[in-house]
């Protein structure tokens, strides 16, 4: 009987070839075992939850459902590998409703293992009536649970894998996936979208595909230095897409490793954050510079003339700085109107740039005064510069035909002197030219000639 039972499973599972093969082997067994029901499925983690994959009946194949795994025999059959109840088997479960709903009175249920022999499911037949050859259905269900087990366990990863496949493609963040060797092996939609390649443009490539100049070279050292040793490597990169054009990311790399720890895979999840780095750049650019000439603000420069002042005590290089005050602005204003009087502010801070070293730092201090800091520079280069910037002013026609001149003051600092020290005393000079009748320059190399 029960050899028979074994070839007839087997002559039903060779004869069916269009199915998939867990069905065609479901429903070998289930035509086999006779039974009225019979059903695999998956459990959870926890095996506190069942979800049935695949269900048949007497008339073919049945809606898949889920249930609780407590206090039914399926509980038990986790536990003890396969459990046969030839009758009885509401009694012995009196609060398992789905017995009763269906009318069972014998079962047989066998664990499904994956690879690593942990339960991922249960194999499991109905029968209404008494099982009149349930050792031969039982032996049946174990003979042949190993190769339903690996068969499910294959549907259950495959799935997973398409799961998760679907999950990445519907990521907002780009993600690669490559191989030991950095051979690119997958890439999601948002990563093709991000850099402007095609999915087999980048499948087969390396990452070295975004790599940009911008990026120093120790920076890709750091990083795979940080993904061999801790792993993983976060931080922020300039990559080079598709047209050409370098847009920083936030890059996240993974190593992934298998159960013995050996290296399988890295991953790579890309954040666009040109847009941060945009408002980024708004809000410094908002901070350091006047937004109405362009040049940098007071706080930048007192920021900057703190660091020339500790550069310069510790290594001894020169700098000056020169104070700039419009003559009779007011009078713009008074006559011409606010519009006309920040056009020619705008024009003087134009002057101020295209006249200065790379090296200077030019600003508006407030108001019609402006200030430049000459870096490495002797008070006699800063005389030299103020004179060039007061004649451009002067022969310079201004909106409306006005015609503007303005005053100077300069000074280089010295050893002992703080900040506010050297600011009094440029500030001195400058007033003192506005006091010699204006559209002059005043510093202390001048006045120790006079």
């Amino acid at each position: 009987m029960e050899q028979w039972v074994a070839n007839d499973f087997l002559k039903l599972l060779s004869t069916d070839r269009k199915n998939d093969l867990l069905d065609t082997m479901m429903q070998a067994l289930h035509t086999s075992s006779e039974a009225d029901f019979t059903f695999v499925a998956e459990v959870d983690n926890f095996y506190t939850t069942a979800n049935t994959h695949l269900v048949m009946n007497r008339d073919g194949s049945a809606d898949n459902f889920s249930f609780d795994l407590k206090a039914t025999p399926c509980s038990d059959v986790l536990v003890k590998s396969t459990l046969i109840i030839p009758f009885g088997v509401q009694e012995a479960y009196p609060d398992d409703q789905l017995l009763v709903d269906w009318g069972i009175n014998g079962y047989i249920g066998t664990q499904l293992t994956d690879i690593h022999e942990k339960p991922v499911g249960i194999l499991v037949a109905l029968f209404k009536n008494d099982i009149s050859n349930s050792p031969s259905v039982g032996n049946l269900f174990n003979l042949f649970s190993g190769l339903i087990s690996r068969e499910f366990d294959r549907k259950i990863k495959s799935a997973d894998v398409v799961l998760a496949k679907k999950v990445l493609d519907s990521a907002n963040d780009g993600i690669i996936i490559a191989g030991p060797d950095k051979k690119i092996i997958y890439a999601n939609t948002a990563i093709c979208n991000l850099t402007g390649y095609a999915n087999n443009e980048l499948v087969g490539e390396t990452p070295a595909i975004f790599k940009s100049a911008k990026n120093l070279p120790q920076l890709y050292q750091e990083m795979w230095s940080s993904v061999n040793e801790n792993l993983s490597w976060s931080g922020e990169i300039w990559n080079r897409v598709k047209s050409g054009e370098v847009r920083p990311f936030s890059l996240t790399i993974t190593s992934i490793m298998d159960n013995r720890g050996t290296l399988t895979h890295y991953s790579g999840i890309f954040q666009d954050i040109f847009e941060r780095k945009k408002t980024e750049a708004q809000i410094l650019y908002q901070a350091t510079h006047d937004l109405l000439t362009g040049l940098k603000n007071r706080y930048c420069a007192s920021d900057k003339l703190e660091e020339l002042i500790k550069v310069t005590r510790r290594y001894q290089r020169p700098f000056s700085i020169i104070l700039i005050d419009i003559d009779h602005f007011k009078a713009v204003n008074d006559n011409y109107g606010h519009q006309i009087g920040d056009q020619v502010l705008q024009a003087i801070g134009q002057i101020i740039l295209d006249n200065v070293r790379t090296s200077d730092l030019a600003c508006r201090w407030g108001g019609e005064e402006f200030m430049v800091i000459c870096q490495e520079c002797s008070v006699s280069g800063a005389l030299e510069l103020a004179e060039k910037l007061r004649m451009a002013i002067e022969q310079t026609t201004f909106s409306s035909n006005i015609k503007m001149t303005a005053s100077f003051g300069a000074g280089q600092f010295r050893q002992y002197e703080a900040s506010d020290s050297l600011l009094i005393r440029v500030d001195d000079y400058l007033y003192q030219a506005k006091g010699h009748g204006r559209n002059c320059v005043i510093s202390s190399e001048i006045l120790s000639t006079t």
